[in-house]
């Protein structure tokens, strides 16, 4: 195994701050114009939404050049004027067809482009290096990334369909002016009427259809964290409670969804309504006017044309406003998870403090310190070289481990190489100490460069290997070292995936490892041989690394050099067997 280096030379660049260096807060307004502008997306979206305008238009005036067609060429029979008449009907619906063509294509390069940008936004903030306050589970993480930031790219179509449909109302109004002043005047009173009602109608909408997102984002996220852990319900019995905690969000989910669709069928079928009393309204005037001669037939036709052609547009307002209020809720969510607090704060004037790696105390806790919540941190002192247990209290040991990776903030009190943990950045604190989260993750990618992540471009370790017993899983592996892990590992049993990520653990390069429950999901035999070899690996190579082993097994305590238990008087240390003689706290936690 690489001997523990000192930290690389800090970064300068701080990324954590919510999503960008900018002071401007994450809003919806920020959020939208971001997705739609930022990067030069603006003149594409300019193009975009000239594209659908002008194929709208070129919709709106096919009955307006129909009615011309019988006013001055099919009524007067005049050849030429039908032969140029009909000419232009063919270039307008070249003009129909190429420019739905071309601003199809821009909308759908800037919802492309930037909803890649959202979401790069989005990961840059979640992978921060100094975290985030509030934590997500991973569902609602991937929810907010993949289906939040396409809705709020995709309002590229919406505000190209909306003031497409404008644009064809309007001409739709001149057209129907010039045909008779009072039904074009009429039309242009009622449409802005409406649209306000629209306006006002898809307000509750809004709030309803955020609520259902919200709920749906808790469900996916209870989803994806019972099938990650599925193995282990099933080992502690726990898969009904879970099944049932998942059946209540599940239904909760259910009932905000209806919530929203009622609301939006309510919502649709009044705007249906409206938009039918419009048409119908337009169609009755029409026919008045044309009965008292104060229209031509080809401005009847005209106007007949219009008033089927304008329930569309009309149509597609309503709808439009009904999908927008969908996107606010998406860039509501997006705003949210950008603009999230960072765990730790910024970096102070003794942020330039870095581990000693030749510090001979790895780990110290002072008694008193705790996390930024108040959660007590055992008094623990851990020596280079040293492998220690720590077994006991859950929630004391578990603070312990997070306070140690970064995860959670302390108190002064906890050190880590000589340098108090409140003050360094936390990339320097990630730098020197490897403290992986209980459930493993792998990436897929070939076997290899999964166990040497921590050490790229070295081959893995035999040794290491050995001792994790990975090498018992090459043989059921189709290419070994060279096996691809599809799908993140999923082929592999929880033992296998534990083993993988143990040996990658310890491979690592950091002056200080922390392990918590590293072999839960491991047989008995495996657990042994995997606590023996490692730790007579660690010896026999005279590591300078200090390693940390939070668990309750009581075969990888036997086999630490010291124990310490954390119980409700306070910690006792001493040999496995010694504390197992006379703390009967300990006994409890082994059992």
């Amino acid at each position: 195994m690489p001997s523990p280096v000192s930290a690389p030379p800090r970064r300068t660049r701080d990324s954590s701050a919510p999503a960008t260096a900018s002071a401007t807060p994450w809003t919806v307004r920020r959020v939208a114009g971001h997705a739609l502008l930022a990067a030069g997306r603006r003149t594409r979206l300019a193009v975009s939404t000239t594209g659908l305008v002008l194929h709208e238009v070129a919709e709106a005036l096919v009955p307006v050049l129909v009615g011309a067609v019988i006013d001055h060429a099919v009524l007067p029979r005049d050849g030429r004027a039908l032969g140029l008449l009909l000419g232009a009907l063919v270039a307008l619906f070249v003009v129909l067809s190429w420019s739905w063509r071309f601003g199809a294509l821009a909308a759908t390069h800037v919802t492309t482009l930037g909803e890649h940008d959202l979401r790069l936004l989005g990961v840059r903030r979640v992978l921060a290096h100094r975290g985030t306050a509030r934590p997500r589970a991973a569902g609602e993480v991937d929810a907010v990334l993949t289906s939040d930031t396409g809705q709020v790219a995709g309002t590229s179509w919406a505000v190209g369909e909306l003031v497409a449909a404008l644009a064809a109302l309007a001409v739709a109004a001149v057209a129907m002016i010039h045909a008779s002043p009072a039904l074009g005047v009429g039309v242009l009173v009622v449409t802005p009427a409406l649209l306000v009602a629209l306006h006002h109608l898809s307000r509750p909408l809004d709030a309803r259809t955020g609520a259902a997102q919200q709920s749906a984002a808790r469900t996916v996220g209870a989803a994806a964290d019972m099938l990650t852990g599925l193995r282990v319900l099933t080992g502690v019995g726990a898969r009904p409670a879970a099944a049932a905690r998942y059946r209540a969000l599940s239904r909760d989910a259910l009932a905000a969804a209806l919530h929203a669709a009622r609301a939006r069928v309510a919502f649709t079928g009044v705007s249906s309504l409206l938009s039918g009393l419009v048409l119908a309204g337009v169609a009755l005037a029409a026919g008045l006017v044309a009965l008292d001669g104060g229209m031509t037939l080809g401005q009847m036709v005209t106007v007949v044309g219009l008033a089927q052609y304008v329930q569309r547009p009309m149509d597609a307002v309503g709808w439009v406003l009904v999908d927008l209020a969908a996107r606010r809720a998406s860039a509501r969510r997006v705003a949210a998870l950008l603009e999230d607090a960072p765990l730790h704060p910024a970096p102070g004037a003794a942020a330039g403090a870095a581990p000693d790696p030749s510090h001979p105390v790895a780990i110290e806790v002072t008694p008193g310190a705790t996390t930024a919540d108040g959660t007590p941190l055992p008094p623990l002192r851990v020596a280079r070289r040293e492998v220690v247990g720590v077994a006991g209290d859950a929630v004391r040991t578990r603070a312990l481990v997070e306070a140690l990776a970064g995860r959670t903030r302390v108190t002064p009190g906890v050190r880590v190489l000589g340098v108090d943990v409140a003050a360094l950045d936390p990339r320097t604190l990630r730098d020197a100490v490897h403290a992986p989260p209980h459930d493993v993750a792998l990436v897929t990618a070939p076997l290899a460069d999964v166990l040497t992540a921590g050490t790229p471009g070295t081959p893995p370790d035999p040794d290491v290997l050995h001792a994790t017993t990975v090498g018992e899983v090459l043989e059921h592996l189709p290419d070994g070292l060279a096996t691809v892990l599809d799908g993140a590992g999923a082929r592999l049993s929880g033992g296998q995936r534990q083993r993988v990520a143990l040996a990658r653990a310890w491979a690592t390069p950091h002056a200080v490892l922390v392990l918590h429950e590293p072999t839960t999901a491991l047989d008995a035999v495996t657990e042994q041989h995997v606590a023996r070899e490692l730790v007579a690996l660690h010896a026999r190579r005279g590591d300078d690394r200090a390693v940390l082993l939070v668990t309750s097994s009581a075969t990888l305590l036997a086999a630490c050099d010291r124990v310490v238990v954390v119980h409700a008087h306070g910690t006792d240390t001493g040999a496995h067997v010694d504390l197992l003689a006379r703390v009967p706290a300990y006994r409890e936690v082994v059992a």
